[in-house]
């Protein structure tokens, strides 16, 4: 079975469930309905009085435990997908505890107010409390959405937990000045409701989860890439900072009014996205869809509370009966890519200077390189020397310090993030993990620049992904979960990851440490095949001096002076390069027999 087809049976299930349990909310209560009789009276036939029971009282319970649990369990998928943590929810941007706050506020100032406000407040409880939830949640929505200017993800996770945390023990103290009328008032918020919204309310509660439902499918596509992480996201053209603003945004509009009128039921939020995914058995789908089923059919059981993926398309992994051979699947790929062979493009390094602020200050300087295309270029150089720093500042990931790195005529920094995504390709050494994601999907998100905004493949795409799997040799295991791999397989599927998007540019941070040495020797012949395939352009960092100047068509030697020495490693190795770069008292390069030997 694809994931397709399991995800479209998994959520008509849910489907059915939320249609089940909504029926027998509207048959069960302290007076008994039959569920014909449930059915007549929602057209507004039969008895009277049941019809006044079932359509004035318990379907605003019900359509309102539908919306705020698919609203809960929608805004958790958010959360955990923005985070990449499984216990994010609202509650962790501090939201909860907001309109908690804003409750205890509005209770205490009515008791010190006089009588004439405390009957103010018996007289319209729902509304006041209401209003003092959405002012307490919307202060700390703005001051979060301040923050997540400044920061970055896990600093805004870790900030929001310490807001929640300090909050709730100044509700403590805030309520301590409440009366008796105040802390009841509270009390019957706090605990969480679904039957205190009334007709006239249920627009006020679906409109902006309505529109936090719309944002979050706008958005479907990049949150998926986030599911690698943030320099991954950022590789396939995604704008993180503003994905992050976006994301908070509709977090606010699915969670606050929920909040607001029902109080805070925060555990739909953190279990459903779990469920939704057990359920699709991938989180390449951001569980949207499902999610929101799920929370329906959790909230919506009894039409009471309960306290307590990624969004996109779920595309079929590539058939048993059609497995391309490894030779095969590099011709096919080869193939797919001739045309781009003829817009192949050069690589310039314009006096490029890299590095940080104080105190490492720069780290290489003055850099002028230019590499033609259907090069295999390995960068060399002892640890520390600037090797990752120089592919991350290349890449468009790190702002120069000087200078830039130009692809043909155009500064690879300069470029909009989509438009350098189409052109380069990055492959880290940090170990990635997807929870959740097959090797299929992590290769999809390759073709991710060449998609509209749903994220949708074309049958072009679907080829270029089975091709880049079979060229990476990463076929056999292409249906199973990334993170259940080794990490020579993990580095192999991001490898075809990066072939499938087609890239000018591909640039590999020494990815070839988790393999053994026959991986390595295989590895780096593919690249430098590609490169001589597609006319493409490879740069791969790596430790592996002996393999690199047997295969580089150029070798950049990084001297760990902040210079850089660039040739034939015939060249390199004969002006003495070699050795300078990387004796020591222990061990040093011969040039005649091309490899160290140790000091006796």
């Amino acid at each position: 079975m694809t994931p397709g087809t399991r995800s479209a049976i998994g959520s008509a299930a849910l489907f059915a469930v939320v249609l089940v349990t909504g029926v027998f909310a509207l048959s069960w209560g302290s007076i008994g309905i039959g569920f014909g009789d449930a059915l007549h009276a929602l057209a507004g036939n039969g008895d009277p009085a049941t019809v006044q029971i079932v359509t004035g009282l318990r379907l605003p319970r019900v359509a309102t435990a539908i919306v705020a649990g698919g609203a809960l369990g929608l805004g958790g998928v958010l959360m955990q997908a923005l985070f990449r943590n499984p216990m994010a929810d609202a509650w962790s941007l501090g939201l909860t505890a907001g309109g908690q706050l804003g409750v205890a506020l509005l209770v205490t100032a009515a008791a010190f107010s006089g009588p004439e406000a405390i009957a103010f407040l018996r007289a319209f409880e729902g509304p006041s409390i209401t209003l003092g939830a959405m002012i307490g949640i919307g202060g700390f929505a703005l001051a979060m959405a301040s923050l997540a200017r400044r920061v970055g993800t896990v600093t805004l996770l870790v900030v929001g937990l310490m807001l929640g945390f300090t909050v709730q023990g100044i509700v403590s103290v805030v309520l301590h000045f409440a009366n008796r009328v105040g802390g009841r008032v509270f009390s019957g918020w706090n605990d969480g409701n679904f039957a205190t919204v009334t007709p006239a309310d249920l627009p006020m509660l679906v409109v902006p989860v309505a529109a936090g439902a719309a944002l979050a499918l706008f958005n479907a596509k990049p949150l998926t890439a986030l599911l690698l992480g943030e320099t991954y996201a950022r590789s396939l053209g995604t704008d993180v900072a503003r994905l992050r603003r976006l994301t908070l945004a509709a977090v606010v509009l699915l969670v606050a009014p929920v909040t607001a009128y029902c109080g805070p039921v925060t555990f739909v939020g953190l279990i459903v996205p779990h469920l939704a995914r057990a359920i699709a058995r991938t989180a390449r789908i951001f569980t949207a869809d499902a999610a929101r089923r799920a929370g329906g059919g959790a909230a919506g059981a009894d039409g009471g509370p309960r306290r307590p993926c990624a969004v996109g398309t779920a595309f079929p992994a590539p058939q048993r009966g059609a497995r391309v051979g490894r030779r095969a699947g590099g011709d096919r790929a080869a193939g797919l890519l001739a045309d781009d062979a003829g817009t192949a493009l050069m690589l310039r390094l314009d006096t490029l200077s890299v590095g940080y602020g104080a105190p490492r200050g720069t780290v290489l300087a003055d850099l002028a390189v230019t590499v033609p295309p259907g090069s295999f270029v390995c960068v060399l150089g002892r640890n520390g020397a600037g090797k990752s720093t120089l592919m991350r500042t290349i890449a468009g990931l790190q702002r120069a310090v000087a200078g830039a790195a130009l692809l043909e005529h155009a500064d690879i920094a300069a470029m909009r993030p989509q438009t350098r995504a189409q052109q380069v390709a990055v492959v880290l050494t940090e170990r990635a993990a997807s929870p959740g994601l097959s090797v299929d999907d992590v290769v999809s998100l390759g073709r991710q620049p060449f998609t509209g905004w749903q994220g949708r493949l074309t049958p072009d795409d679907r080829q270029r992904i089975v091709a880049a799997l079979a060229r990476a040799g990463a076929t056999a295991f292409a249906t199973r979960l990334f993170d259940d791999l080794s990490d020579g397989e993990r580095q192999r599927v991001m490898i075809a990851r990066a072939i499938a998007q087609s890239p000018r540019l591909m640039i590999l941070d020494e990815i070839t440490a988790f393999l053994d040495l026959p991986g390595r020797v295989e590895t780096m012949a593919l690249l430098r095949d590609h490169a001589r395939a597609t006319g493409g352009i490879v740069l791969l960092s790596s430790h592996d001096l002996d393999l690199s100047l047997q295969l580089a068509d150029s070798v950049w030697l990084l001297d760990g002076h902040g210079g850089m020495a660039v040739g034939s490693a015939a060249d390199l190795i004969a002006a003495g390069h070699v050795g300078r770069a990387f004796d020591t008292a222990a061990v040093r390069f011969s040039p005649a027999l091309g490899r160290f030997e140790l000091v006796a």
